[in-house]
């Protein structure tokens, strides 16, 4: 069974790591590897891609999509190169147990509102939660 290779032809070890407040709740953005390519306009394009790995099982299908939309929300909104342009196919979770790559959803910045609007809830809820740290 063959798999779609990682997409694009610049790569780099990520050296930045965001904090960064999504309505009241701290989210840490560190990518394994930063992504790039330049199109045939000569425009650069960016992306992200994180690894992760299990030893006993595969990585949801939906948990990959939403952390590749989450990283293409966030270069959107902080693009970590002020003139390049984040692109969906570019921001990618490889599965290291299975080793499919799953890039950015065509629905990523509905996905991304939505992570937003759950930090939200939680955020508001926080104070409510028993043994909680304020």
């Amino acid at each position: 069974m063959g798999f779609e290779p990682i997409k694009g032809s610049d790569f780099d070890r990520c050296k930045t790591q965001m904090k960064l407040n999504f309505e009241g709740t701290e989210i840490s953005f560190y990518p394994d590897v930063l992504v790039a390519r330049t199109n045939k306009k000569n425009s650069r394009k960016i992306g992200a891609l994180n690894l992760r790995y299990s030893k006993s099982a595969k990585l949801p299908e939906a948990t990959a999509r939403y952390q590749s939309a989450l990283m293409f929300g966030v270069l959107r909104d902080h693009p970590f190169e002020p003139e390049a342009t984040p692109e969906q196919a570019l921001c990618q979770t490889l599965d290291g147990f299975n080793g499919k790559v799953y890039c950015a959803p065509t629905n990523s910045i509905y996905l991304y509102n939505e992570m937003q609007a759950a930090c939200a809830g939680i955020a508001l809820q926080w104070a409510n939660i028993r043994g909680a740290i304020l």
